[in-house]
């Protein structure tokens, strides 16, 4: 599985994915979607693809953008050096943990897919928000002696406390295998992705510059882009979308001629929502 890379014009690769499709549904791929064999040679790998030597397929699609859009769901975001997404300065690439097909995505074109950029800011998200990685690496490893019986009791104990809204999943395509998984591996998805959630899918949020400059904007933004919503405002990537919303913040006057026609809401009502991974009711508009 692979994602866009704007700057580079090419296809980075993210992680492979063993499971989550039926046999019925791999048959049906291998005869829709066309491939070249390329035989692991990284002397036939096409210029759309940037792939590390040993990560290099037998088959490769013929135009990736007319691929199907795949999403994944997995244990967290994790740093790889075989893959290719997000990676230089010094940095591996952005993989993911416990990879899972979750379905297919029909209303998502490529240029729709969560591309490197995107890619990156949930990899910075997750990791400043969550602490899970590193319990999933302590009570993973038998011999350390942080993994007592009490110890995992503990912990899968606070993680089924968290109370995470699965509901997402009654819309799996038909093609996934919807089967019981083993009560670990169940833990685990239930953690992974969380922070990828659409709850704010279809947002186009306006920000006023004085909440651009305010210190506390950073982590606000990580967290909206992470929840799906498009931020624009001064100095801001997509300024030149059509907003849909508009945060009110003290002591600021809207740029957006059109503030009037948007829907109103305030950081607190942001922060809310995604506490409760739930839309809050909208707060009244301020005068």
């Amino acid at each position: 599985m692979g994602a866009f890379d704007p700057q580079t014009k090419q296809f980075c690769t993210v992680t492979k994915v063993g499971n989550g499709l039926d046999d019925k549904t791999l048959l049906k791929l291998q005869k829709q979607i066309k491939m070249v064999k390329i035989s692991k040679d990284y002397s036939k790998v096409p210029k759309w693809l940037n792939v590390s030597r040993n990560m290099v397929p037998d088959f490769v699609v013929v135009d990736p953008k007319q691929s199907p859009i795949w999403e994944i769901t997995g244990a967290e975001f994790s740093r790889a050096g075989a893959h290719t997404a997000g990676a230089g300065g010094g940095q591996e690439g952005i993989s993911i943990r416990f990879p899972r097909v979750t379905r297919q995505r029909p209303d998502k074109t490529w240029r729709d897919a969560t591309d490197v950029p995107r890619l990156e800011s949930l990899f910075t998200s997750s990791h400043t928000q969550s602490d899970w990685s590193k319990r999933l690496d302590a009570i993973s490893k038998p011999s350390n002696q942080l993994a007592t019986r009490d110890t995992l009791k503990r912990a899968f104990k606070e993680i089924e406390e968290m109370n995470i809204d699965d509901s997402g999943d009654d819309d799996i395509n038909d093609d996934v295998k919807d089967t019981k998984k083993p009560r670990l591996m169940r833990i685990r998805d239930s953690m992974g992705f969380r922070h990828l959630r659409e709850l704010f899918n279809g947002f186009i949020i306006d920000v006023p510059k004085s909440l651009v400059d305010d210190s506390s904007f950073n982590m606000l933004y990580r967290r909206l882009v992470a929840c799906g919503a498009v931020v624009m405002g001064d100095g801001l990537p997509n300024s030149n979308l059509s907003a849909t919303h508009i945060i009110d913040w003290p002591d600021s006057s809207s740029a957006n001629s059109n503030a009037d026609n948007l829907v109103h809401v305030t950081v607190e009502w942001l922060e809310q929502s995604i506490k409760a991974n739930k839309l809050q009711t909208l707060p009244t508009k301020q005068a």
